[in-house]
């Protein structure tokens, strides 16, 4: 393992467990250390999974409406091609409904 650039308090030293020679440091200080890194590590990934999820919800929320408006636009522009092709709403209608077929 390299030494640190300079030995002083950083938190490479305090993860290593490196003694700088610091007067009556307890080694305890690094074993709490370590496990404070840890626990804000542990804490830092839930956030990000708690946001990945916030993320995909809202995502799908958004795509679930953007699927709606097109489905009306497309009814819409069915109509429109129906009207110019010489049909009426009526016969959009008779052509949808299944008890009108002979």
């Amino acid at each position: 393992m390299p030494a640190p650039p300079s030995c002083h308090p950083t938190a490479y030293a305090i993860a290593r467990g490196l003694d700088c020679g610091w007067p009556g440091a307890p080694p305890q200080l690094f074993t709490r250390a370590q496990d404070e890194a840890d626990r804000l590590l542990a804490s830092a990934r839930d956030d990000a999974e708690a946001m990945r999820l916030q993320t995909e919800d809202y995502v799908d929320a958004k795509l679930a409406n953007f699927e709606v408006v097109l489905a009306k636009t497309l009814a819409t522009v069915e109509r429109g091609r129906s009207r110019l092709s010489g049909g009426t709403d009526l016969d959009a209608l008779r052509s949808e409904d299944p008890e009108d077929e002979p």
